[in-house]
């Protein structure tokens, strides 16, 4: 859909999905991606994974090495809400699928300023049962 903007943009903007409620300070995000001198800007949200189950590994020869009992894993997740400098939308092609990971991975290909703003308040994904 950014492809399709015919107005000239000349603020940083905010794209988000579309099926996630989100509990944000717009106005500290959009400060963080100025002084950032960002061109994209990721919101992500701190995700926590429990495996069920103890984890082991053992060598090849089949010698257990460690065990951990339901461990803990976290990972930031992309929040699907962006800030986006003017000048990124040079980069989307026309009349082709480009979704915001691929764009995310040419401005990083480009070697542009990408920064990642970390949520702490309320964020669902609500595409997800």
């Amino acid at each position: 859909a950014l492809s399709l903007i015919t107005e000239n943009i000349q603020e940083p903007f905010i794209v988000a999905n579309a099926d996630i409620l989100v509990h944000i300070d717009v106005g500290e995000l959009l400060q963080y991606h100025v002084q950032q001198s960002s061109d994209a800007t990721m919101c992500v949200k701190l995700f926590s994974y429990e495996v069920p189950y103890a984890c082991v590994e053992f060598g090849s020869d089949g010698t257990l090495e460690s065990m951990k009992e339901k461990p803990t894993h976290n990972y930031h997740v992309n929040a699907g809400m962006y800030v986006l400098s003017p000048s990124v939308l040079q980069i989307v092609p026309k009349d082709e699928y480009f979704d915001m990971p691929s764009l995310f991975a040419e401005l990083v290909k480009q070697n542009k300023t990408v920064k990642v703003f970390e949520l702490s308040d309320y964020w669902l994904d609500i595409g997800r049962p």
